[in-house]
């Protein structure tokens, strides 16, 4: 993807690799060749003489998937575009593409390939939400995993899993809804220890987008991972403060950070966004039940949201502090085509560039909206003043060592790579 103007992000080591196409190459027959690409660390061939190109992308990825697959299709290779941008706006992708996947690609996968070997690929293919129940071993012996980054004395990098998909919240930024529905769906608790059996790596983070929802099933997955002696990181809501047991349990099986959208400290940005399950009056008491526990935090924030002023950004650095959260990504709003968002703000003429990931004469890191209480030019500034604070040295030491928050030695290394990608200006991508 092009995360500056004319200029594709590229790793010499990657963080962690993406399951979307190693859980596909397992449902291929083992009479066809798979290739895995990630261009974050490999180069692409465009004259490998493949049959079928199948590229996945996510909205800040779209430029660079389309021109790709055009490449490819003038060297005659039919092309297939899936993932969560290609669902919401499946027309503009189809201009780029032989086929487009709407939807969650499993269950159309078989149709799929025997479409191709009779050279008759529809359109669109839109499958119903696949069954979760069935095991699949995502085939990641098809990475180069030495392209990834390793957490010492480990043998492999960290590797992502699901246990669960979908989300019953519809918070109005979020396209998770629109592509995995507003019902969670769940693997088999036996075929999650099946798959980190079969991979055999000591590292996993959990993809669910709540990973404590069920807290009757979040406690009987915590208990069957403690045998596995492995460590994860997964992503909770702050409402799981209020089982301080499965919280207990997490920590016990592996736990080592807790991702939480905490997303704003303004109630009324909340609500403009209809994140109503977040109360800023019970933060507090929540993160330090998190840590009570053990448990890292990672919390995330966006800025920009429709009752967000200055004063917002510079009372969230201060909430970081003084909550000692141990890591911290901040955001500034990207309005998402296919969420709620997206169109209200087009609807009301906020949208400067409206297909701006389309758009290659501006950088994706920019503000492509006009904010209600803040200038544009005013969020970006203060967005990297934040990031400039919360990453010096001095709110480093405050929020991991005084008084000693759980694990601030490996809370630290992952701090000092936050501020080396903050100083290159490209922490958002990171």
């Amino acid at each position: 993807m092009y995360h500056q103007v004319g200029k594709l992000l590229k790793f010499k080591k990657a963080f962690i690799p993406s399951i979307t196409m190693p859980t596909l190459a397992a449902l291929t027959p083992p009479d066809i060749e798979v290739e895995i690409i990630d261009e974050h660390v490999d180069e692409i061939n465009f004259d490998s003489g493949a049959d079928l190109v199948g590229i996945t992308c996510h909205t800040f990825s779209a430029s660079r998937a389309y021109e790709i697959a055009d490449l490819f299709r003038q060297r005659g290779t039919k092309v297939l575009l899936g993932g969560i941008h290609p669902t919401v706006l499946p027309d503009e992708a189809k201009e780029h593409a032989d086929a487009v996947i709407v939807g969650e690609a499993e269950d159309a996968w078989s149709e799929i390939i025997g479409d191709l070997r009779k050279n008759e690929l529809k359109p669109f293919y839109r499958p119903t939400f696949p069954d979760l129940k069935r095991l699949v071993i995502p085939r990641i012996d098809l990475i180069n995993l030495d392209k990834y980054q390793r957490i010492p004395l480990s043998k492999l990098p960290t590797i992502p899993l699901e246990t669960s998909r979908g989300c019953p919240f519809s918070c109005d930024f979020c396209l998770v809804t629109s592509f995995y529905g507003c019902h969670q769906r769940t693997k088999p608790i036996e075929n999650v220890i099946a798959e980190i059996k079969a991979i055999g790596a000591k590292y996993y983070f959990f993809c669910d987008v709540n990973i404590g929802a069920d807290q009757q099933r979040a406690k009987a997955l915590f208990t069957a991972l403690i045998p596995l002696k492995i460590k994860w990181a997964g992503q909770f809501n702050v409402f799981a403060a209020r089982h301080p047991e499965m919280l207990r349990l997490a920590r016990r099986s592996g736990c080592y950070a807790a991702y939480l959208g905490i997303e704003s400290i303004n109630e009324a940005s909340l609500r403009s966004v209809n994140k109503r399950i977040n109360k800023v009056s019970e933060y507090e008491e929540q993160l330090k039940i998190f840590h009570d526990s053990g448990i890292p935090i990672h919390g995330s924030f966006v800025f920009g949201l429709d009752e967000d002023d200055e004063a917002t950004i510079d009372q969230t650095v201060e909430f970081v502090d003084r909550n000692q959260i141990d890591k911290v990504t901040y955001y500034f709003l990207f309005p998402i085509p296919g969420t709620a968002q997206y169109n209200r703000i087009k609807a009301e003429g906020r949208m400067v560039h409206d297909k701006y990931w389309l758009d290659k004469t501006h950088p994706l890191l920019d503000v492509h909206y006009q904010p209600k209480k803040i200038s544009r030019e005013r969020l970006l500034e203060k967005f990297w003043e934040a990031n400039d604070k919360t990453f010096s040295w001095g709110s480093i030491v405050r929020r991991l060592f005084i008084p000693p928050q759980p694990q601030a030695l490996t809370s630290f290394v992952s701090n000092i790579y936050y501020r080396k990608m903050n100083q290159k200006r490209e922490l958002t991508f990171s």
